[in-house]
């Protein structure tokens, strides 16, 4: 992709997952970066890995809490030291808290700080040390539970739909340099899913996946990541304010899945009979 090479990315919550995969791509296109983690042992492992694969491409990793905002200014300073200045910014770290009626009060502002709000820092400390000729971007990562209506979930999907609203306001204060994106991820099968449903198999995870997907199965991670370096590269470069479902249809057919086993494929030959 053009205007990849040669520049510097943070990611936050870089360490797994999307973060990870995204960390994986911009490297292999020549991309320095700096991801941050909550834990030590485990950062310094997905560090180790990034290295190893990508041995000529600069990489570090940043420690701590994202929800806390003097971390958020560290680890834009860091990137400042280490590369002169920070040309793409992802942000990613989200509290993936999902409460209704027994959230608390601390339940609530746990995943503000570590959603929306730690997303808006970040773009406050980025956009202070930004050099104001130059062009940059930044992706955050929302969720098609910015969207779709999902039982049981109401902080979750209501900090994700701030993000959605953050990225159009920011895009707006930030034009014409600098373009702000999000992408929408349906389900992205992780250590985060299995955690939170420990009395389920993977097996059967996957089989609730496949009616809530077109293609019958849950997001990687790597696509998530290729559709937010696209956005980041120049070949994005009339794209702001806009965020990318990587949802496999699932905004489409919403959270209550895609049952019916005579849709699909099989419709296919009743089109354009009489």
């Amino acid at each position: 992709m053009r205007g990849i090479s040669g520049k510097s990315a943070i990611i936050t919550g870089g360490t797994s997952g999307i973060g990870f995969a995204t960390a994986e791509r911009l490297l292999s296109l020549g991309c320095k970066v700096i991801i941050t983690g909550r834990k030590r042992e485990k950062g310094e492992a997905a560090l180790a890995k990034l290295r190893e694969a990508y041995p000529d491409t600069e990489s570090d990793i940043f420690i701590g809490d994202m929800g806390v905002e003097q971390n958020c200014i560290d680890l834009m300073a860091m990137g400042i030291e280490k590369f002169g200045k920070v040309d793409f910014l992802v942000n990613n770290a989200f509290a993936f808290t999902r409460w209704a009626w027994t959230a608390s009060r601390w339940d609530w502002e746990h995943v503000m700080e570590c959603g929306p709000i730690n997303y808006a820092t970040m773009i406050q400390q980025y956009y202070l040390q930004h050099p104001k000729d130059h062009k940059g971007a930044i992706v955050n990562v929302s969720s098609v539970s910015a969207y779709v209506a999902q039982p049981r979930s109401w902080t979750y999907n209501s900090a994700k739909g701030a993000v959605r609203q953050l990225t159009k306001c920011t895009a707006i204060d930030l034009a014409p340099n600098i373009r702000v994106n999000s992408v929408s991820p349906a389900n992205v099968m992780t250590d985060e899913i299995t955690r939170l449903h420990p009395d389920k198999t993977m097996e059967e995870l996957l089989a609730e996946e496949d009616k809530q997907h077109l293609h019958g199965r849950p997001i990687r991670s790597d696509e998530c990541a290729s559709a937010i370096v696209f956005l980041l590269s120049d070949d994005a470069s009339a794209i702001t304010a806009t965020n990318l479902p990587v949802d496999s249809g699932y905004t489409a057919v919403g959270a209550c899945g895609y049952p019916d086993p005579d849709l699909g494929p099989s419709l296919t030959g009743y089109i354009g009979s009489n």
